[in-house]
């Protein structure tokens, strides 16, 4: 009578997750937080300062432009 073979249970460990499989979620909230930073601080290419407030003519007079003037 052939000998059947004996059934053998081995448990195998998974190996233990790599540093970035650790930390990849904190590596990209960083990384998301400082690229949202930048952007929110730095002008787009391209985009205009607003232009600034020129001084008003010479025809004006001083109590016209401080909002003086004859009351």
């Amino acid at each position: 009578m052939p000998r059947t073979p004996k059934t053998q249970y081995h448990i195998i460990q998974p190996p233990p997750p790599s540093w970035w499989k650790k930390s990849r979620h904190k590596v990209l909230l960083v990384a998301g937080v400082v690229a949202g930073l930048w952007i929110g601080t730095h002008p787009l290419a391209g985009h205009a300062d607003p232009a600034h407030a020129t001084t008003p003519p010479a025809s004006c007079s001083a109590g016209a432009r401080t909002g003086g003037g004859r009351q």
